[in-house]
């Protein structure tokens, strides 16, 4: 009985060499003793034809990547949307029951007024930022000309 923590016996030089052969890393003089191993050994032969038909398979496939009609036809299901909504009001509701506790420690907190007064205007200044940055996204997309092109 095999377990998980088995290891694999050890490459014969024909399986090495095979390896090599087949990443195209043997050196000249290795590839001739390849090259005269395959010509007395008909099995080896026919794993080096074997590995060689399915690296050019391999190298042949191209990746499948899901189609725009797909995407829709995902988010078209009520499912999937309720899904991604309630992601996103859980974590915003989180994000901001963090944001209100952290406030609240800083303020009954025994640190220095300096350190206070710093964190709270790197809180401030990067809320700003975002808040303009979203308004601008906002504004921006009215003047999107392929907004509402389905493709």
């Amino acid at each position: 009985m095999t377990t998980l923590h088995d290891e694999d016996p050890p490459l014969s030089e024909g399986q090495r060499l095979l390896t090599l052969w087949v990443d195209g890393a043997l050196s000249p003089k290795e590839r001739s003793a390849f090259d005269k191993a395959i010509a007395q050994d008909p099995a080896l032969a026919a794993q080096a034809a074997q590995h060689r038909e399915i690296l050019d398979l391999s190298r042949s496939m191209q990746m499948m990547e899901p189609s725009d009609i797909e995407a829709r036809r995902f988010w078209a299901r009520f499912y999937n949307r309720s899904e991604w909504q309630l992601g996103w009001c859980l974590l915003l509701l989180g994000a901001a029951t963090l944001l209100v506790f952290a406030l609240w420690q800083l303020m009954v907190s025994d640190l220095h007024w300096i350190i206070k007064v710093g964190t709270l205007a790197v809180l401030l200044g990067s809320g700003i930022l975002l808040w303009n940055s979203f308004r601008l996204k906002l504004r921006a997309s009215r003047f999107d000309r392929y907004r509402g092109v389905l493709y």
